[in-house]
């Protein structure tokens, strides 16, 4: 069932892969985004491309998609948790706003645009163990999306040159990734440099998870283009094995074809529209759930976005 997150007891948080067992699972609302907003208000391509063509998403298909979504999740018994209800607010894309290394629940420092969204978490704090919590400093700038764990690594997207503060795409710094590695001393942070573009969907890795996941059993779906450096690219390649990697184009990643959603390493949730990597995880025995999540699309994130894993056997 899900919870409303009133109920008080204890969540152990256990995060060591992406693609292990979820059991418990904080997930985004679709009740209420707010009304449709102006483009100065915007802070991501794609949400801006889709307002100036007029296919801004309504809360009535959103609702419709997203609970289509738990649904799903329901059936394969997940214990799935939401956020306080913000009013008027966009609260579709919980993964941002925390994630969890091993036994660890990090709040995240996102931008300014989106800091109501944090009230939010409320609830969910309460129930994690403060000693299981780690709160970063305002400096250290991270958002789950960015946070990509596979066993002993973790992969940070991240976004060094000058025009930072310039860029509202831009929503990890290294200094947070420092951070992460003094309090994480046995995991090897791995900085990855996204190409970043406030109008240009197509040019914008707005998180890491928009350009590359980890799916099935040492399999990776990635975007080459979206990376700033090429011998990060080559290296991910070299640890997978290439036979391994799905490589994606850049329009395919804008419409969010790496933005998947793994249930467990043999199981994996995906849009219906996405044929070719289908097919191929279908190929390497991963059973693909297939929904229509297009409208959420939209709006700059698809299925790893909305959803933030507590616990992953």
């Amino acid at each position: 069932m899900v919870s409303s997150l009133k109920i008080k007891f204890p969540i152990i948080p256990s995060i060591k892969s992406e693609t292990g067992l979820i059991t418990h699972l904080f997930i985004g609302s679709s009740k209420s985004i707010g009304p449709t907003p102006k483009l100065a208000d915007l802070y991501d391509p794609s949400s801006k491309k889709n307002l100036i063509k007029n296919r801004f998403p309504s809360n009535f298909i959103l609702n419709r998609q997203f609970n289509s979504f738990i649904k799903l999740l329901k059936k394969y018994e997940i214990q799935i948790y939401q956020p306080d209800n913000i009013m008027k607010c966009n609260q579709l894309f919980a993964r941002d706003l925390g994630f969890v290394i091993d036994n660890t629940w990090v709040r995240s420092n996102i931008i300014p645009n989106r800091l109501l969204e944090m009230d939010g978490l409320d609830s969910l704090q309460q129930m994690i163990p403060v000693e299981n919590q780690l709160i970063l400093s305002d400096e250290f700038h991270i958002e789950g999306g960015d946070v990509i764990i596979y066993d002993d690594y973790v992969f940070i997207g991240v976004y060094t040159r000058s025009d930072y503060s310039k860029l509202t795409t831009a929503r990890t710094n290294m200094d947070s990734i420092h951070e992460l590695q003094k309090n994480f001393p046995k995991k090897k942070f791995v900085p990855i440099e996204l190409n970043k573009s406030n109008n240009s969907p197509k040019d914008n890795a707005l998180h890491l998870d928009c350009c590359m996941q980890p799916v099935g059993n040492n399999f990776l779906v990635t975007c080459s283009e979206s990376f700033t450096y090429t011998y990060q690219y080559e290296w991910l390649v070299n640890l997978f094995g290439k036979n391994n990697v799905f490589d994606v184009s850049k329009k395919e990643m804008s419409r969010m074809m790496c933005n998947v959603f793994s249930i467990s390493e043999t199981v994996v949730v995906s849009d219906k529209s996405f044929k070719r990597f289908n097919e191929w995880m279908e190929n390497k025995n991963i059973k693909v759930e297939k929904i229509n999540f297009r409208e959420v699309s939209k709006l700059g994130g698809l299925f790893r976005c909305v959803t933030m894993p507590l616990i992953r056997k």
